[in-house]
């Protein structure tokens, strides 16, 4: 029978070698997970938008979208509204001009290509953002 004697030396390196490779691999490993849930996330977003109403303006050019975000449990009621241009999707961004802490009721009404009026109903709510221009539109709240 063939045996092989180690020192203390040379286990203790052994031992380092073999830690040194767990970590490795185990530093692999997590950023492989790492990458799969971003790219998860990415294509599947947690927050839920939904669209409630469009209006286009009278020159087809832009369009006042109302929505709100859903985050799940984590968020509250919110009304929101972006405008953005004709033929585009409603991006996964809170509302470039309006954006309420609870449930608002809006109505839109285009004055003309470069005004919109915006009236807002209900109880409860808090207006956090109203911009008051956008890209050349004045927006008018009521």
């Amino acid at each position: 029978m063939i045996s092989i004697n180690m020192n203390n030396s040379s286990k203790k390196q052994s031992v380092k070698k073999i830690i040194k490779y767990f970590l490795i691999s185990l530093a692999g490993i997590t950023g492989i997970f790492v990458i799969i849930g971003f790219i998860f996330f990415k294509k599947f977003p947690v927050i839920e938008q939904s669209v409630y109403q469009e209006v286009a303006s009278p020159n087809n050019v832009y369009k006042a979208v109302e929505f709100s975000r859903d985050g799940g449990a984590t968020t509250g009621f919110n009304t929101q509204v972006s405008i953005i241009k004709m033929g585009k999707k409603l991006p996964d961004k809170p509302g470039n001009i309006y954006i309420s802490d609870g449930r608002a009721f809006i109505t839109f009404m285009w004055i003309s290509d470069t005004e919109l009026h915006i009236k807002i109903r209900g109880e409860g709510y808090r207006s956090i953002k109203s911009e008051t221009s956008y890209k050349g539109i004045n927006i008018v709240y009521e």
